[in-house]
């Protein structure tokens, strides 16, 4: 008889002597096998807010399931994984807990986990399993309808049955099942065993990660601030007072011929991605790209006197990739939109905005050309623009009007300094309720 034919004649008498004696582990994940990240310090202190894990109907039905040479595994997955949630986030917040409602809690953030195994491979005859576990946390606002925060990871992860549970499969049909109430759960707990160390390092990785990013992430803090600037103190946790300053408290700064313009710009931030905008009003209206907001319906607006606020997506034009955000509050220093005959070639301008996070940042140089793409017309300039600088203000310096919206860079390792801007005049007719073209 063949290696092969061996081994599948062993699984068959196993799965045989499993349905005799039954040998499915149920077990649970003891709570201790999750350590939190070790942070001595986080800059800035601990996040003011306090933010629990839902543990939802949904949620407590996650399991991992294994099943080959006639084990099988059944392990639940929600409640440890939310109480690793919950431990990471003690380290990083001011307070942590676990619901099983949003609607009927109090806190400030909400996580909604989500997690998978996704069986991709398996060997029948060595018990050999590949998985594809994908973990996904959203945060989500106690007050405002707003996600502060999109996280996913994936892991492949290869299950190998343990050594003894080979050996007591070969040593059932070797006695012919004679000592299959010993074996069998020696089988069973073994292969658990395995499964459990499994589940428990894997959650550990991502929850790790998770934890990493919502660290190293500027969007809890943006929405601390958010918190601090538009909610009374009262409704603040206790250790918000105790907290360290805000993480944008306005700084000093040499006065600057740019100020009045830096002061119309902000900095846009979503759940995916960071970029600027500028003022075209003095109660709030703000132009930015489309791409920068996306889908979402709100989004966090800093401005550069260190406040946060929420701002509500009002109009988009997918086409020209425009979009409208207005923020309440005020007044605010402002830039007007060109017609369009400020746009001359060889006029000098500045480009600002968030280029790689670096807020608030003047580059400068010239109209290169005047395109039309797809039916929007595009100023063309060499002056820096990097990711994060969409939806900023390309600014022609003699008149001080804005002639473009920085939209698009032609990737540097295939060309420097050609840059596009969308031009303010489809601006204007992208948003001709909302705008009004200079006399």
């Amino acid at each position: 008889m063949s290696g092969s034919l061996r081994q599948s004649a062993r699984a068959a008498l196993f799965t045989l002597a499993c349905l005799v004696c039954g040998c499915t582990y149920s077990g649970k994940l003891e709570q201790s096998f999750y350590t939190p990240t070790a942070r001595q310090s986080i800059e800035g202190g601990r996040v003011p807010l306090r933010i629990a894990v839902v543990h939802g109907a949904a949620f407590r039905r996650s399991y991992f399931n294994a099943s080959a040479n006639g084990y099988a595994v059944n392990i639940p997955l929600g409640e440890p994984l939310a109480a690793a949630l919950q431990a990471e986030l003690a380290g990083i917040f001011a307070n942590s807990g676990i619901v099983e409602d949003d609607e009927k809690a109090d806190y400030d953030l909400y996580v909604h986990p989500d997690v998978e195994w996704i069986e991709t491979y398996r060997n029948n005859a060595s018990g050999f399993l590949r998985y594809r576990v994908r973990f996904r946390a959203a945060v989500h606002s106690g007050r405002f309808k707003y996600r502060v925060s999109n996280f996913e990871t994936t892991r492949k992860v290869d299950y190998t049955p343990p050594a003894e549970a080979v050996g007591a499969q070969v040593l059932t049909g070797a006695t012919l099942f004679l000592l299959a109430p010993l074996t069998v759960p020696l089988t069973t707990q073994a292969v658990g065993g395995r499964a459990k160390e499994l589940i428990g390092q894997t959650i550990t990785e991502m929850v790790h990660e998770f934890g990493d990013s919502l660290v190293k992430s500027g969007q809890v803090r943006d929405y601390a601030a958010l918190l601090q600037r538009n909610a009374a103190p009262a409704a603040l946790p206790a250790a918000a007072t105790a907290a360290a300053p805000p993480a944008y408290a306005p700084i000093k700064r040499a006065k600057s011929r740019y100020d009045s313009f830096l002061d119309s710009v902000v900095t846009i931030r979503t759940v995916s991605s960071t970029g600027s905008g500028f003022f075209v009003s003095r109660n709030g209206l703000i132009v930015t790209n489309e791409h920068v907001v996306a889908d979402e319906e709100s989004v966090a607006v800093m401005t550069r006197d260190g406040g946060v606020g929420l701002g509500k997506v009002i109009a988009r034009d997918a086409g020209k990739d425009l979009a409208l955000v207005r923020l309440s509050g005020g007044p605010y220093a402002y830039l007007g939109l060109s017609n369009g005959e400020h746009a001359g070639i060889g006029n000098e301008v500045i480009a600002i905005g968030t280029p790689r996070g670096f807020d608030w940042s003047v580059s400068r140089g010239i109209v290169s050309a005047a395109r039309q793409e797809d039916g929007v017309r595009l100023v063309q300039t060499d002056a820096a623009v990097n990711s994060g600088n969409s939806g900023g203000p390309l600014i022609d310096l003699a008149s001080g009007l804005v002639i473009g919206v920085n939209t698009m860079v032609i990737r540097k390792d295939i060309a420097e300094g050609l840059n596009f801007a969308v031009a303010s005049e489809d601006v204007l007719t992208a948003f001709p309720d909302q705008l009004k073209p200079r006399p």
